[in-house]
């Protein structure tokens, strides 16, 4: 769900262009004219540099004169605005690294000199913009953390409104949902008293994710179609997209599935009109998945195979493999065996080139259930095997108990009970063992099942 708004207005940019004065101090040795004079060049090249946007030339020049003149402050300064603005440019063309290794810098001068609050504020909300697109979430606490007081000191609002918002979406990647709700209810008035509507839409927007984490649907309904209206006045295409998506979320969840087909439908007309396809292919799934779990599983299978070629031409591998399982899923609930195994057997090398194991195992345990389908009880078990030794290995235990059933399943149907019971009992240790209710169940009625048969004699 998009959350994030561009910078804008909260930044406190420093001015490029600051008329700093030549030292009036006469030094007092020739070496330390001539150093000073060497200083003073650099400098000159470095505002030179400066105007011409030339940043990393204005860094490597202003770096050279503030350390043959350390004395002197105005070079600092200068370092300072252009280490700012170099970072301003590379986190434009999204080098996030680099860029918050020179807003740390320029920082750093900051705060050694005491210039400005507004300095340190447009540096610190930088270093918190940058660090959460990198996804350094403790990072993105710290530095906004420390802008808040300063903001507030200097009675910049809207910076504090940015802060809030980024110190909330921290807050949400990192699972706690109750500190970002928190810092969300904090920004949402001060975009009101500034009318804001942009700002507003974003935050009663993520308000709503926050909602939807503490399963407050109908909060986050409401925090949704709030935003909705606004993002249409402002024509926000992409926020419009997202409300609409988001609130079909939130009724999927309700169960209301008439209302969240609607609503993806809308979304995705916009993500085909504004030409976002990783938009598409979010609602696409959605919409897939709303099919899927009302077991209309045609609609659902022509959704998922609008996203495979799109997922192919971004050359998201990982979306493409998770894609062909889901496409062989729903195959197989439509007792299409040989599709199935089709699909996952392009998924398979595609896991393994990620070095997914997870989606190995679990593209392993389907295709040993088509194998299964067609009667191909050594295949079947093969590949159920190998899928149980890959479970064990990242310590997957519902997956392991998966993998041990279906063993058990492939041995019942090969007529060899005691093995299947075997591996039965294995499943039923560890369903038991993590409170797996349901596949206790399974596991339990696949025993009972196995007892009937020889009880009659077989």
């Amino acid at each position: 769900m998009q959350s994030i708004r561009a910078l804008g207005c909260c930044i406190l940019l420093l001015a490029p262009c600051v008329a700093v004065g030549v030292s009036a101090k006469v030094a007092n040795t020739a070496e330390r004219t001539a150093a000073e004079r060497t200083a003073a060049s650099l400098e000159r090249q470095g505002e030179a540099a400066f105007q011409k946007a030339d940043f990393v030339r204005a860094v490597e020049y202003l770096t050279r004169a503030a350390q043959l003149a350390p004395a002197q402050v105005s070079y600092q300064t200068k370092l300072s605005n252009a280490q700012f603005w170099w970072a301003r440019h590379l986190q434009a063309h999204f080098h996030y690294n680099d860029a918050l290794r020179h807003f740390k810098a320029a920082y750093a001068i900051e705060k050694a000199h005491r210039r400005s609050n507004a300095a340190l504020d447009a540096d610190l909300t930088n270093i918190g913009y940058t660090s959460l697109q990198l996804g350094r979430y403790e990072e993105v606490l710290r530095s906004l953390q420390q802008a808040l007081p300063v903001q507030r000191e200097i009675k910049d609002r809207r910076g504090e409104a940015h802060a809030l918002d980024y110190i909330g979406i921290a807050y949400l990647r990192l699972g706690r949902s109750k500190e970002a709700l928190r810092s969300f209810q904090l920004a949402l008035p001060i975009y009101r008293e500034f009318k804001d509507w942009r700002g507003e839409a974003a935050t009663l927007n993520n308000m709503g994710v926050a909602y939807l984490h503490q399963n407050r649907s109908k909060e986050a309904l409401r925090s949704f179609q709030l935003a909705l209206p606004l993002q249409r006045e402002v024509k926000n295409r992409r926020g419009e997209a997202d409300a609409l998506n988001n609130i079909g979320e939130t009724y999927k969840k309700l169960g209301r599935s008439k209302e969240a087909l609607r609503h993806y439908r809308q979304a995705l007309t916009i993500e085909r009109e504004i030409k976002d396809q990783r938009g598409e292919v979010r609602v696409l799934i959605n919409i897939s998945e709303t099919y899927y779990n009302l077991s209309r599983h045609k609609e659902a299978l022509r959704s998922f195979q609008l996203v495979l070629p799109i997922e192919r031409e971004l050359k998201n591998r990982r979306g493409e493999a998770a894609t062909l399982n889901n496409i062989g899923q729903t195959y197989y609930e439509l007792g299409r065996s040989q599709e199935v195994l089709r699909s996952f057997q392009l998924a398979l090398p595609i896991h393994r080139e990620l070095k997914d194991r997870e989606g190995e195992a679990h593209t392993l345990d389907y295709i040993g259930l088509a194998y299964l389908r067609q009667s191909r009880s050594k295949e079947a078990l093969r590949s159920f095997q190998q899928a149980l030794t890959m479970q064990r290995a990242i310590k997957d235990r519902q997956g392991e108990a998966y993998a041990l059933n279906n063993i058990g399943e492939t041995y019942s149907q090969m007529g060899r009970s005691k093995e299947a019971l075997l591996y039965y009992q294995q499943a039923l240790t560890i369903e038991r063992a993590i409170k797996d209710r349901k596949d206790e169940v399974t596991t339990l009625s696949n025993i009972a099942r196995l007892h009937r048969y020889h009880d009659k004699g077989h």
